[in-house]
């Protein structure tokens, strides 16, 4: 049986610890202390080490609740264009100048009218 593969993984297991001390100089200057209901420290850590090393050229972030990841995601990859969806907008705390924010839900937004650039 042939192995499969998917590609090359974007982050080798050495650069958990390589980059934990940049993460945690970032995350302590977090908009956000307490984000119990959200994305908390491990999630951030995976989801910021991940964006950084692919650097994609636009993010969806479904599910922005009080707006810790959003901040993250455009620190991890600020060249990024950033959609975020949030059907709540009243409670996000922390609101980017550069994200587009959509409040239909997820299932509901017709993406073929959506300008993302």
């Amino acid at each position: 049986m042939n192995p499969i593969s998917i590609g090359k993984p974007p982050f080798i297991t050495e650069d958990l610890v390589d980059y934990l001390d940049e993460f945690l100089d970032l995350y302590k200057d977090r908009p956000i202390q307490d984000n119990e209901g959200g994305m908390l420290s491990p999630h951030m850590f995976a989801a910021w080490l991940i964006t950084k090393k692919i650097q994609p050229e636009s993010i969806i972030e479904s599910g922005v609740y009080r707006g810790q990841g959003t901040w993250l995601l455009e620190r991890a990859a600020p060249m990024a264009t950033l959609t975020c969806i949030e059907p709540d907008y009243n409670r996000i705390e922390y609101l980017s100048k550069k994200a587009k924010y959509i409040t239909s839900d997820f299932s509901k937004t017709d993406w073929g009218a959506e300008d993302l650039d």
